[in-house]
């Protein structure tokens, strides 16, 4: 009666037959229609897969890979590699799931997508994870099919009934089961990519969480990379609790020296196309300058997005790369074609993601438009006041958080200024200029007379200091004076006025400075721009003048 039973499986009174082990039952069935096979790591349905360019990335890659492979030096069973949005994050994690898999250490990974059906959920996260477990270890094949014919619906379960049924119990099973020597060569690493791009917040502390449990309380010996842009509540996750202490990290950024990595590989992608481009005839051999290769990493701000997107769009088949790299450089006119599509689709998604879109562009706007001012110092002046690290909590992927010495921002991606002040990029969140020069000014006019009632300084100290220099004899706040009829002069120029300038540039402090500084005065070319906001005032609202 059990006769070549070489796979024959007896669990909780059922007894299982499986001739030949590769899964051909009806819980086989379900599990591979509940698998999203776009997830993998090499998926074949992932067009221009991200992987690090050769001899690139090297020293992430190889920490990664100590850590994997050497048990004796692995301090935490949790890997969390993360970096701002278009650091090369996913390059990287499907080098390392590539190279794992070639080594046979690769026991499962997901790779999510926000743009891509059956990546961008948790819905199908565990099946695919049971599925490769089912394909790298034979031995829980069996249980895991068990587990489904048990349980038809075990796919509409919360993810901590999926785990435990399909991953954490015929793991132990086999476990179990096996002679030590089998055990040993099982995979035993985990890879999943893009934590970010799934649904939402709640959903992706809520992977986190059920995979740091599975490596927390089951001693199975399985290891996971987790990498992720590092967003507030993901980095809080990393920063408070258990995480805190036993996690190892990797962050992609400057410490990794990623702009001599970006020109590298810009130097090997620009000489590919002058070897194998149709047009290659009539590229210079001398192109490109090292000039134009220095101002392509600086614009990538050490985020290998900007670097990738601009090759693609300059080694296009059925143009000619000198041109299309002038358009890059804005040497020529771009027409209706955006050589920054990736990188814009990217930043679209963000501000299209955020809660506070408006404020936190306003914020955006005084940053790009209050120099040599102090950010905190100015938005003092508005609603936003001690609310600005809330407002910009979303967007921590592509700008540095606003530090306490001064309270600035700084943008993580060169290019995000460009693309906030060109409308043809940036669509609905376009900053226009003249709406950022004029609540800069109204903002500026407050912060004048706020500080002058305190009696500080009103300019920056390092501008203040550079204003004395040309003068002698006269204190910070006087100096500041001319600095206001400036900025005064420069608005009433150059753009139409909005109520809120103008209640500000009618103020009397304004005015009576503007009357004592020309009066009686013979050298009026000293005082041109107290004389044009002065003749302004008259010609607008001829009763303010005394």
């Amino acid at each position: 009666m059990f006769s070549n039973l070489e796979n024959a499986l007896i669990s909780g009174g059922t007894f299982i037959q499986n001739t030949n082990g590769g899964g051909t039952g009806k819980g086989f069935d379900v599990l591979i229609r509940n698998v999203a096979s776009n997830a993998f790591h090499n998926s074949r349905d992932v067009y221009d897969t991200p992987k690090c360019h050769p001899n690139t990335r090297v020293a992430a890659l190889a920490t990664i890979m100590k850590w994997i492979q050497d048990p004796s030096t692995r301090r935490f069973l949790v890997m969390w590699l993360n970096g701002a949005a278009g650091a090369g994050k996913s390059a990287i994690a499907r080098t390392i799931a590539e190279q794992c898999a070639e080594l046979g250490l690769l026991l499962a990974g997901f790779f999510f997508s926000r743009t891509a059906g059956g990546r961008n959920t948790d819905q199908r996260l565990i099946a695919n994870i049971a599925y490769q477990i089912h394909l790298n270890i034979p031995e829980t094949r069996p249980h895991i099919e068990l587990a489904i014919e048990r349980d038809p619906f075990i796919f509409d379960r919360k993810l901590e009934a999926q785990i435990l049924s399909l991953v954490i119990q015929p793991l132990r099973y086999a476990t179990d089961a096996a002679p030590h020597e089998t055990r040993s060569a099982w995979p035993k690493f985990i890879a999943i990519d893009g934590l970010d791009e799934c649904s939402d917040a709640p959903a992706q502390l809520h992977i986190l969480h059920v995979f740091c449990d599975l490596v927390r309380h089951h001693k199975l010996g399985i290891i996971i990379l987790i990498a992720s842009r590092a967003e507030a509540h993901l980095r809080a996750a990393f920063d408070i609790g258990h995480l805190s202490h036993n996690s190892a990290r990797i962050t992609l950024d400057n410490s990794l020296h990623p702009d001599a990595d970006i020109e590298f590989f810009l130097r090997s992608k620009f000489t590919e196309i002058k070897n194998t481009h149709q047009f290659r005839s009539s590229i210079p051999e001398s192109w490109p300058s090292s000039d134009t290769i220095s101002m392509l990493v600086a614009k990538s701000s050490g985020q290998f997005i900007f670097a990738s997107t601009v090759v693609r769009y300059i080694g296009v088949n059925h143009h000619r790369p000198v041109e299309r790299l002038n358009i890059v450089c804005g040497l020529s006119p771009r027409d209706n074609d955006n050589p920054y599509g990736e990188i814009d689709a990217l930043f679209t998604h963000i501000f299209a993601s955020m809660k506070n879109v408006k404020t936190a562009l306003r914020i955006l706007r005084f940053h790009l438009f209050i120099q040599p001012f102090r950010l905190q110092d100015v938005l003092n002046t508005t609603f936003i006041k001690s609310d600005m690290n809330f407002y910009l909590a979303e967007l921590q992927s592509v700008l540095i958080e606003p530090n306490e010495y001064d309270g600035g921002i700084n943008f993580l991606h060169a290019s995000l200024g460009d693309f906030l002040l060109d409308y043809w990029r940036s669509g609905e969140f376009w900053i226009r200029a003249a709406e950022g020069n004029d609540d800069a000014a109204v903002s500026i006019l407050k912060l004048y007379r706020l500080k002058r009632l305190e009696g500080k300084s009103f300019l920056p100290i390092k501008h203040s200091q550079l204003l004395l220099k040309e003068t002698s004899n006269i204190s910070p706040l006087t100096v500041q004076v001319p600095y206001m009829f400036s900025v005064l002069k420069l608005q009433i120029n150059n753009s139409t006025l909005s109520d809120a300038l103008h209640e500000e540039i009618l103020h009397p402090e304004f005015i009576s400075a503007a009357f004592i500084r020309v009066h009686g005065c013979f050298l009026m070319h000293e005082f041109l721009e107290e004389c044009i906001y002065l003749k302004y005032i008259w010609s607008v609202y001829p009763s303010s003048i005394p």
